[in-house]
């Protein structure tokens, strides 16, 4: 079975072994929910005024909540003295 590479919070690529799909999974799905918290709460307030959504409602909703960004690039240090 061959190895996914995958990013670790402490090498920066983690090799995943036979078993360990459901923490990829895991993983995958808290990104996933973290990336687009502003547009799920923005549902489920929706939700619990109205108890139904159209689909069409829940995508204006998401297209109105642009998913949240990391970037990559280092921030500059700053100097001790500063």
């Amino acid at each position: 079975m061959a190895k996914l590479p995958m990013p670790s919070k402490s090498s920066g690529v983690k090799e995943l072994q036979p078993g360990s799909l459901r923490e990829a999974t895991e993983i995958a799905t808290t990104s996933i929910i973290q990336s687009r918290r502003s547009a799920l709460q923005a549902i489920v307030d929706r939700l619990m005024e109205t108890n139904s959504m159209t689909g069409a409602e829940v995508v204006e909703i998401v297209r109105q909540h642009p998913m949240a960004t990391v970037g990559l690039a280092k921030l500059p240090r700053r100097s001790a003295g500063a």
